[in-house]
């Protein structure tokens, strides 16, 4: 390997070789007092110390996260709370299944310029992720971009057309699969001690330096709360890049017609103790069918039929409800009048009404997307939270958006959460952007998932 300083320079130190000497890369999920005191630190450091309990913490306890740091221990005693530093950190967090937002790599002051450091730290990353052949790097880039899209474009991110917006931009989603960055940065070829040590080709230290850098300015306007950051966190369960959706049989991507109106309250109804009794029934009934699940499809706009693909989607769905489709069918229409007036809806005839149940598993997810177009007959839907007692699952939560009045694109900031409750029938309009965040099932049992009945009412269609 040719060391970028050139033969005749090769015993010479470079500025970074002691600090780098003394250095290791950790990796931790969860925080030791010791860790915790060095984390602090170091972000109080960067002038950032909310960081720590408004992002990394909260991260780590949702689980799937990870913390990589460059470590120095002090090598004298006392060791303990005090005597640890980091140099570099490194979040990172999955946000779908084989999908991971890692943050900038964040040096202290001192360590701006150690692309060594950096590109080792980012490595340790990298190789972690690309572990499956199918796992993707994230990150969220303002539209209108000049430097972090050349940047990212150029190491093999491709923009989607996934869109989150802020009160100051629109933001896309960037995705890249790990073990082609890997391979993009030139950090498969060369060990994290080469690259401690500097001794590496110079392309990497080019390729590095203008990647990494490049992605911490662009994101450290963010880190400080100053506006208008030209990369941002990508978040769990906050924007349409990340999976979600509600459960919805075919349900179809996110379309660019928009509702009349301004950014207000969001048209939905939920009611409470809905089948009362009979949500027993309807767990063993359910429970009983587990062989005649399917995997869950979509349906796009344009498309004539449904297919199963879960990048948008995952889950199981049941569509032969004869066991209940009369009774919950019932309780439905007794319950529309109020329903459409609460939403400010005018009633309309009705048509047919569709049915399934849906098991969401553990990792199961359905991205941003709507259940009806504009020329769908489909005038609402609906999503009916059962599971077994005591619940055995964590997430899951439906989350729905406005888009009105901002060109057909969800708007983040005017959105509703709404937790699974046992027994609760949620309403909407077909036409509402919505998702359905990811799902725990720690026990992976089948009978431990998140389920629901959903499907839609459809307009009757004229004669």
């Amino acid at each position: 390997m040719v060391s970028q300083f050139g033969d005749k320079d090769k015993d010479r130190q470079n500025f970074f070789t002691q600090n780098n000497s003394c250095t290791r890369i950790d990796v931790f999920e969860e925080l030791s007092p010791t860790n915790e005191a060095a984390l602090r630190q170091f972000f109080r450091r960067l002038g950032a110390p909310q960081y720590v309990d408004e992002v990394i913490i909260p991260t780590l306890r949702l689980g799937d996260a990870s913390v990589y740091a460059a470590v120095r221990d002090r090598p004298w005693p006392p060791w303990g709370l005090g005597a640890r530093t980091f140099s570099a950190v490194c979040v990172v967090h999955n946000v779908a299944p084989e999908s991971w937002a890692p943050s900038p790599v964040f040096t202290a002051d001192e360590e701006g310029t150690n692309i060594g450091l950096i590109g080792a730290l980012y490595k340790e990353v990298l190789e972690a992720l690309a572990v499956s052949r199918t796992s993707e790097v994230c990150y969220l880039a303002a539209e209108g971009s000049v430097l972090a899209d050349r940047v990212l474009e150029r190491n093999g991110f491709r923009r989607d057309d996934d869109v989150f917006m802020t009160e100051h931009a629109r933001y896309f989603t960037y995705r890249a699969p790990a073990h082609e960055l890997l391979s993009n940065l030139r950090l498969d070829d060369v060990s994290v001690p080469d690259l401690l040590a500097y001794d590496f080709p110079a392309e990497v230290l080019d390729r590095n330096a203008l990647y990494h850098l490049g992605i911490l300015l662009g994101a450290r306007p963010g880190l400080t709360d100053r506006q208008r950051p030209e990369i941002i966190d990508l978040a769990r369960g906050g924007h349409a890049s990340k999976p979600g959706g509600v459960p919805g049989g075919t349900g179809t991507d996110l379309g660019t017609d928009q509702f009349g109106g301004l950014l207000g309250e969001l048209p939905y109804v939920s009611l409470g103790r809905f089948l009362g009794s009979d949500a027993e029934n309807l767990m063993r009934n359910v429970l009983e069918r587990e062989e005649k699940f399917q995997p869950a499809t979509v349906l796009p706009f344009g498309s004539t039929s449904p297919f199963v693909d879960e990048r948008r989607r995952r889950g199981r769905t049941l569509d032969d409800v004869g066991f209940i489709y009369d009774a919950f069918v019932d309780r439905l229409k007794g319950a529309l009048p109020g329903a459409l007036s609460r939403m400010g809806i005018e009633g309309f005839p009705v048509g047919r009404i569709e049915l399934q149940v849906t098991a969401s598993g553990d990792g199961d997810y359905y991205r941003m997307h709507r259940d009806a177009d504009a020329e769908s007959t489909r005038a609402l839907s609906f999503v009916y939270f059962f599971n077994a007692e005591p619940r055995r699952f964590f997430g899951g939560e439906l989350r729905m958006y406005d888009d009105r009045g901002v060109e057909g694109v969800a708007h983040a900031n005017c959105s509703q959460l709404l937790t699974p409750r046992q027994d609760m029938l949620v309403i909407f309009p077909s036409r509402l952007p919505h998702e359905l965040l990811p799902v725990r099932v720690p026990s992976q049992k089948f009978a431990d998932g998140r389920f629901t009945l959903n499907g839609w009412i459809h307009r009757a269609e004229k004669c």
